[in-house]
């Protein structure tokens, strides 16, 4: 049986990766293609919620002991669960607490995207902030990054806490860019971002097709 063909999208903060892979999921999926898309944070919350039950079982847990130890006992709740707003005030906050968070979190997302990825046909779509900080693009037979306006991308993060912090862990767009197989400047209308999705996945179609 062929191996899934993987495709990892990246950006900036607010850039709308995420929008971008939903439209490409889309895109594939007009095509008749098997697609799976797996977004690092809802990996991350799914990997919290059941390690947090692990920890409710009187067992110990690989990731939320060493969280729990390097940012304190305190992010965890009654039930175990990670108080993520608390984690990331304390994560975000400088480099090596960055750098601390993601060394504890990343070989563990990395895991279950192989996981998952071995399990796959298909297409698969890697919606991952840190995909090349984090080395995880050497799972990916094809790369896209995402960059926007840095205004405009404020008003679109505004939700999330700690914006500096989260994007000083971050590469910046123009080594995003050079780095992947593809760059998309998310610049337009939510019309133009589709048509740049669909141009993509045409010319994605034959390095994926040759996999077949």
């Amino acid at each position: 049986m062929s191996r899934a063909f993987v495709i990892g999208i990246t950006g900036t903060l607010g850039a709308g990766k995420s929008t971008l892979a939903a439209l490409l999921r889309e895109e594939w999926e007009r095509r008749r293609v098997p697609v799976l898309l797996l977004d690092a944070d809802a990996v991350v919350h799914g990997l919290f919620r059941r390690e947090a039950e692990r920890l409710a079982r009187g067992e110990p847990s690989p990731l939320l002991d060493p969280l729990a130890e390097a940012f304190g006992r305190d992010v965890l709740d009654e039930e175990k669960g990670v108080r993520r707003e608390l984690l990331a005030e304390r994560a975000f906050g400088d480099r090596k607490s960055r750098e601390r968070l993601n060394a504890i979190v990343h070989p563990h997302v990395e895991a279950e995207f192989r996981k998952r990825i071995a399990e796959a046909e298909g297409v698969v779509l890697l919606d991952v902030p840190l995909l090349f900080e984090s080395g995880m693009d050497r799972l990916c037979d094809v790369t896209i990054s995402v960059d926007a306006p840095q205004q405009e991308r404020r008003k679109r993060a505004a939700h999330l806490r700690v914006f500096e912090g989260r994007e000083e862990g971050q590469w910046s767009g123009a080594e995003k860019a050079r780095r992947a197989d593809y760059a998309v400047e998310n610049r337009g209308s939510p019309e133009e971002l589709r048509a740049e999705a669909r141009k993509l996945v045409e010319e994605i179609g034959p390095s994926f097709s040759a996999l077949r």
